[in-house]
């Protein structure tokens, strides 16, 4: 496992032990939970934006036609 040294404003850390003493985990729990769901988040965007790319608007129009046009029920209706 990799250590690292980081530098952080006194107000976020303040904010950040707070936090961890409200989900009782330590701010090492807390810390390492934050960065995961961050790294996840942007993976997640650059995983969309490659799927985007390989998208077809030709494509997407050609399935919405396949589609019958009927009214919604009763209980779908806005």
């Amino acid at each position: 496992m990799m250590q690292v040294m980081l530098q952080i404003p006194d107000s976020l850390h303040h904010q950040v032990m707070e936090l961890a003493q409200r989900e009782q985990v330590s701010l090492e729990q807390l810390m390492l939970s934050a960065l995961s769901e961050k790294v996840s988040l942007m993976m997640t965007d650059d995983y969309l934006a490659k799927r985007a790319k390989r998208g077809s608007r030709d494509q997407f129009q050609a399935v919405l036609a396949k589609i019958k046009s009927v009214e919604p029920e009763e209980f779908d209706r806005l």
